[in-house]
């Protein structure tokens, strides 16, 4: 008993000695961490490094206001000691205002903004009554008012910056000031008086600026420059950006709901109809990660005037890291170890500042501030020169988004049965708990091909040349499988109907899901030529239909408008499939996959071998499928058995079968019909959720969705639109 006595003794003296130093260094470690790591969530959608950020940010917070406490109750400590605690509570305010590269881990965190003003204001005097502790004998009282200042000024900016990107906020930002318009009665007086004196009247109107409307119906008038726009011609990573920062501009009132300007659309339409499927491409993901930084960072406010308070902060850190060493340190020599904890912090303080500012001059931020114009000539040309001195330091072709897609399959959930362990386990009946479960062990992520990509992009762009006019371009958005069909493959389109505007969209999209898997492992793989269009076009199916299967199922707060009874459905056609297959199921062992997975990872030379899981998964499926097409289904399901049962495997079948009958042209209708279902769910997902997806790596329905409308393909565009300005014209 003595002994466990004097181990609880030392560990409670461990504690009492090293915790506010251990936790304060912690908390700078995390704020380092945070500011590496957050950029990452722009490019990456890995879990491990979401988690990870996740638990960085949440416990940033918590860590510090809990020193912050401890500093406040310190008793019994010499004055020396009472000093530098009140020097270090500055630096707690500091880390609560956060790195700059994360202000808001979810897009919901911007709308407790209230919360972190309230927090700002408790912890500013909470800060302030600690350094009246020892404010009569302090000698460190002009670094600490330093810290203080600059630490007030970073907890206030992310406050700012919370309140700029919540949703109100953003929204009353783009409205400009109320337009009355020319006097009315005025005109109609000076009309009439004209009229009954027989003078020759009229109204002339031209389809300029207007200046009374609201921001949230017109983006920005004036285009990009001719040099840098339209019909192929290569644009320079500079010009791209610049251009990509217009669309931003232009684009604002979308992210609110609101609408454009015919004038905006065609000029948008101008740039992009004719653009090479890279650089097009390049712009929108330019785009999303300016979009991105708004809602999600500090950085712009760097692009307005209160980038200067950033310097300033930057001169008291340094001042305050002088004036600390300059003191006279000789009566902390009982406190060494404080002292170096002191001086960690103002060294941290200060990296994290030139950290960010090395940052920013790499973003592209600062080639749109560098081509603004907005500063003094020295400033501007000094501006200038850094810019051409960290052009070798720019990554002009780096990666954007995650550039992969999740992929979600019915038949693999159906048919590969986790272990029985997880039903043994009571939390795994949590629905939110088996949520996660089921995305770690069904979704499956990979890269999206480029050349999937630029047959969207084309796929695009030839929807929107025959799309000038507003009508058009709306039967475009509205249609989900059937234009492609009536244009293209008119005698198809008798025979597929039943199966794209006949049925709810999320019925149909998973009939086409399971059609599409019925007919890939169908397919013979000696027609499976990797450079072949029909090759292409099966495989482009096989990943879009995986995808869609992925949002409506795994992403349905994205699709809420259109998910409809997608769950279950889901679950009724996995029942009546495994009934269909007398409950087998595929016995591979998940922990022999994620050996093979892990060993292919590490040894290159295994890449393209296909792991045992992979292979038992194609053997059961294409046993499956032939199975599935030799039941005659020549009477609707919903006629023979009811409609009880919500399961569409059967439709998929009768579908499957039809699309055989076209031959060579079977994968060639089915990709365009996939596209048409991708681009109908990408026009109405709400901004908000494509917003919310830019956090988590992105997602490809948001660059369809913003690629759509920066080509006219949208319905948020003003269709009524009159006169910019009218002058009454008396002829004499």
């Amino acid at each position: 008993m003595v002994n466990k006595s004097k181990f609880a003794e030392s560990i409670r003296h461990l504690w009492e000695t090293w915790d506010i130093r251990a936790l304060i260094l912690t908390s700078l470690i995390i704020q380092i961490l945070l500011t590496s790591l957050a950029p990452l969530r722009k490019s990456s959608s890995n879990s491990f490094l979401m988690f990870s950020i996740w638990i960085l940010y949440l416990s940033a917070d918590a860590i510090a206001l809990f020193i912050i406490g401890l500093i406040s109750n310190s008793q019994d400590v010499s004055p020396q000691k009472t000093e530098l605690l009140a020097f270090w509570s500055p630096f707690l305010l500091l880390h609560l205002g956060g790195p700059d590269t994360i202000t808001a881990l979810s897009l919901e965190d911007n709308e407790l903004w209230r919360r972190h003003a309230l927090q700002l204001a408790t912890q500013v005097i909470i800060t302030i009554y600690v350094f009246l502790q020892s404010f009569q004998h302090n000698n460190l009282l002009i670094p600490t008012v330093l810290m203080f200042v600059d630490g007030f000024i970073k907890y206030l900016e992310r406050t700012c910056a919370l309140f700029f990107a919540s949703s109100d906020s953003f929204r009353d930002s783009l409205v400009s000031k109320p337009e009355p318009g020319p006097n009315y009665a005025r005109l109609m007086a000076e009309y009439y008086s004209a009229k009954s004196a027989h003078i020759p009247t009229d109204f002339e109107g031209e389809n300029g600026p207007s200046g009374g409307v609201s921001k949230l119906f017109e983006g920005r008038r004036d285009g990009p420059d001719d040099e840098s726009q339209c019909n192929g011609a290569n644009a320079s990573s500079y010009d791209m950006i610049k251009e990509a920062h217009w669309f931003y501009e232009m684009s604002m009132p979308l992210l609110t709901d609101g609408f454009l300007s015919l004038k905006d659309r065609n000029k948008s339409r101008k740039n992009l109809l004719y653009r090479p499927c890279e650089e097009a491409f390049r712009i929108i993901q330019i785009e999303l990660n300016l979009i991105y930084d708004i809602f999600y960072t500090k950085l712009f406010l760097f692009q307005k005037k209160r980038a200067y308070a950033r310097v300033l902060c930057l001169f008291l850190a340094l001042a305050s890291l002088l004036t600390f060493f300059y003191q006279d340190r000789g009566k902390y020599s009982d406190h060494h170890v404080d002292v170096i904890v002191t001086f960690t912090l103002l060294g941290g303080a200060i990296a994290l500042d030139l950290l960010t500012a090395v940052m920013f001059v790499l973003s592209d931020w600062w080639v749109i501030l560098c081509s603004n114009g907005m500063f003094k000539n020295y400033l501007q040309s000094l501006m200038l020169t850094i810019l051409r001195w960290s052009k070798w330091a720019r990554q002009h072709n780096r990666r954007r988004w995650s550039n992969s897609i999740s992929k979600y399959n019915l038949l693999r959930h159906c048919f590969r049965k986790p272990s029985s362990l997880f039903n043994l386990i009571y939390l795994f009946k949590i629905k939110e708990i088996r949520n996660v479960l089921v995305g770690i062990l069904y979704v499956k992520e990979d890269q999206i091909e480029e050349e999937l990509i630029k047959y969207l992009i084309e796929g695009l762009q030839s929807k929107a040349k025959e799309a000038e006019e507003l009508a058009v371009a709306k039967e475009v958005c509205s249609a989900r499988g059937n234009l492609v069909l009536q244009k293209d493959y008119f005698l198809a389109s008798e025979c597929l109907s039943p199966w794209t505007v006949d049925v709810d969209y999320d019925e149909s999209l998973l009939i086409w899901h399971l059609a599409t898997d019925i007919c890939y492992w169908t397919t013979s793989d000696d027609k499976d030529d990797a450079g072949s269009s029909e090759s292409k076009d099966r495989r482009f199916s096989k990943a879009l239909a995986d995808y869609m299967a992925y949002v409506i199922l795994r992403q349905q707060k994205m699709l809420s408008a259109l998910v409809g009874m997608s769950e279950t459905r889901f679950e009724h056609t996995c029942a009546e499939a495994n009934k269909f297959m007398n409950n087998n199921c595929i016995n591979v062992s998940w922990l022999e996959d994620c050996w093979w997975k892990a060993k292919r990872f590490r040894f290159a030379s295994s890449q393209d071998k296909k792991s045992p899981s992979e292979k038992a998964e194609a053997e059961f499926f294409k046993k499956f499928s032939e199975k599935v097409l030799q039941v005659k289904a020549d009477v609707q399901p919903l006629k023979a058995k009811g409609d009880k049962s919500k399961s569409i495997l059967f439709d998929a079948c009768r579908l499957a079968k039809q699309l055989e009958l076209f031959g060579e042209k079977q994968w060639e209708i089915t990709a365009k019909v996939w596209v048409e279902l991708l681009c109908y769910a990408a026009i109405r997902c709400s901004p908000r959720s494509h917003i919310a997806r830019l956090s988590k790596g992105g997602e490809l329905l948001t660059l369809v969705w913003l690629f759509m409308t920066h080509l006219g393909l949208g319905e948020r565009f003003l269709q009524n639109q009159g006169f910019g300005w009218t002058k009454l014209i008396i002829h004499k």
